[in-house]
């Protein structure tokens, strides 16, 4: 109370307060009866779909039906029989005390990425109603698992380079007009622009094509070794566009720390993705 120390404490504070809102709901009471009721329900687990289109509501049986159809994937995930957290944090907290007695990060670094605590991230599903069967997106939620700062970290650090990707491209291909789209109101950008740019230079429409494509099950498909070759190689040649001062090496560390510790729980039972990387982390593609 330095800063007011010639104001009665008492006098500050009820002048604090009597300059608070009021907080006026938009439910009325008996709203708010039934969405308590909803969430204390066990018979029904509510969702948000994939691609922002709604609310879900599952019978439990059939959502855990889904959920361990993927988890039992054996080609994507592995189940273990016992809690790898306290382990995995105490391998994690050596590998990256090694970095940093070997100079390879800063102290600094260090304790920005380093675990605070011994937690599991926790999977769910988001169901895709666009889609026949309605399968569900696999995500882990990853706020407060062992590789959440680590994962921030490189997210943080690699997110730089998508701006200078269309440099690259045409120096390295001589590619034109090459763009890494945001969202979907960034494309409805760009074919706006497009469309300008036709009809100022009269192109002639029989000679455009408009060609989309997909991956299926993007997340899941993208092979971690691969995957962290491709993005060490391309720092090796492109690092010194951005401050990311860390030697490849390293960087490899790291990556391969928060992919091949991608461990969670459900109902109690624990899990490890062998294939891919995790919706929900921050280092995986937005």
């Amino acid at each position: 109370m330095k800063r007011y120390k010639n104001v009665n404490i008492n006098e500050f504070l009820i002048s604090l307060f009597a300059n608070r809102k009021l907080f006026i709901p938009n439910l009325t009471t008996d709203e708010q009866q039934a969405l308590h009721s909803l969430i204390e329900r066990q018979d029904i687990v509510i969702r948000p779909t994939d691609k922002n289109v709604g609310i879900a509501v599952f019978d439990s049986n059939a959502y855990e039906s889904k959920v361990l159809q993927q988890l039992l994937d054996e080609e994507f995930y592995e189940q273990l029989h016992y809690n790898p957290t306290r382990q995995t944090f105490q391998r994690i907290k050596l590998e990256l005390n090694r970095l940093f007695k070997s100079k390879n990060i800063s102290f600094q670094t260090l304790k920005c990425i380093e675990p605070k605590q011994s937690t599991c991230g926790s999977f769910y599903i988001l169901p895709k109603l666009h889609k026949k069967n309605c399968p569900g997106r696999p995500v882990v939620s990853g706020i407060e698992h062992l590789t959440a700062n680590i994962s921030k970290y490189l997210e943080r650090n690699l997110t730089p380079y998508i701006p200078l990707l269309n440099q690259i491209t045409y120096e390295e291909y001589n590619v034109q007009n090459y763009f890494v789209l945001k969202d979907t109101n960034h494309l409805l950008i760009e074919i706006e622009r497009f469309n300008t740019e036709i009809s100022t230079q009269n192109i002639n429409l029989k000679h455009l094509f408009l060609v989309t494509g997909d991956i299926t099950s993007l997340y899941s498909n993208i092979p971690q070794q691969d995957g962290t070759v491709e993005i060490v190689n391309f720092l090796r040649r492109f690092g010194y566009l951005s401050n990311f001062d860390l030697s490849s090496n390293t960087i490899q560390t790291l990556i391969q720390l928060v992919l091949n510790n991608n461990f969670f729980k459900f109902k109690g039972y624990f899990f490890k993705q062998i294939k891919g990387t995790a919706m929900g982390t921050a280092f995986a593609p937005p």
